[in-house]
């Protein structure tokens, strides 16, 4: 009779044990599977750039990204028109946003220092638009795109140079999460 008993207890602890360790497999599972969604957007939207060098992301909040575009030449001195290299740009960022869920996009235009102050802001404004036209020629939401003209007031580089002056002259966007 104690033999019968070891055996069936024996029997009851691995029947526990396998049902423990399938109900740790299962959570573990289940851990893996919700970490895939749960991935940040910047995250995602990284991902997606496959390492595009000409699109950089900067976490600002957990609700706010900024995608600027080092080393691109957005504009040419006084001009409107979107350079081929920046719309390739916007094109791949484009690309990468249809992936992600935001609220809002606004677009920044900037300025060199070059020229009358009221001139440079409604030259930044009018580029802002610009691009914000071609995101939507893109595909994006116009009900989530707006745009803002920062003129010659936030520059990146020295404006005492030809070089600083075409980086200076650059969008910005703003993702809003």
């Amino acid at each position: 009779m104690i033999t019968f008993g070891r055996v069936v207890l024996s029997v009851a602890c691995a029947v526990a044990l396998s049902g423990c360790a399938t109900t740790m497999q299962s959570s573990t599972s289940e851990q893996n599977t919700s970490s895939v969604y749960t991935q940040s957007p910047g995250s995602v939207l990284n991902e997606h750039l496959n390492g595009f060098q000409q699109i950089s992301l900067q976490e600002l909040s957990s609700e706010q990204l900024k995608i600027t575009f080092p080393g691109v030449t957005s504009f040419e001195f006084a001009a409107r028109d979107i350079t081929a290299e920046q719309k390739q740009a916007l094109e791949t960022l484009s690309n990468a946003l249809h992936h992600i869920d935001y609220q809002a996009l606004e677009v920044l235009g900037h300025t060199d220092n070059r020229g009358n102050y009221d001139y440079n802001l409604q030259l930044s404004r009018e580029r802002a638009k610009a691009v914000t036209e071609y995101l939507l020629g893109l595909g994006l939401q116009s009900d989530k795109l707006g745009y803002h003209g920062k003129g010659p007031d936030e520059p990146i580089a020295d404006n005492n140079s030809a070089t600083g002056q075409a980086l200076n002259r650059r969008i910005e966007i703003l993702v809003y999460l």
